[in-house]
């Protein structure tokens, strides 16, 4: 068995991260728990830490994803922690969808397409 090429490591990895937009429960079971956001969050982030790894654009992740924590107010905060600050009487389900667009944000920034369905290696 061969091993795979950068190309399909770096498709699997803009995969993963489509589905965890998609199909979240999968990953953090319910989003209107307390915490799904943070989960979601954390999972979100591993798996771009890692696509930007892939293409050497560490950096470049990093500094979209620190302007758009600055433009939601974050400060040290995450983004469900920033948005529960402004918005005390969110509901875990409105917390979760805040971070999940923000993340989506991000995606659109780094060119990673959640609409379009990439082949599975």
């Amino acid at each position: 068995m061969a091993n795979r090429n950068i190309d399909e490591i770096l498709n699997e990895a803009a995969v993963t991260i489509q589905h965890i937009h998609r199909r979240p429960t999968l990953y953090i079971g319910s989003e209107n728990v307390e915490y799904a956001a943070e989960m979601f969050d954390g999972m979100t982030w591993l798996a771009h830490h890692f696509w930007a790894m892939i293409q050497n654009r560490d950096e470049e992740f990093r500094d979209i994803h620190s302007a758009t924590r600055a433009l939601h107010q974050c400060s040290s905060q995450g983004f469900a922690d920033a948005f529960r600050r402004h918005n005390p009487n969110a509901d875990p389900r409105t917390v979760f969808e805040h971070v999940r667009r923000c993340w989506s944000q991000i995606d659109a920034e780094l060119g990673i397409d959640l609409q379009e369905t990439l082949e599975e290696t």
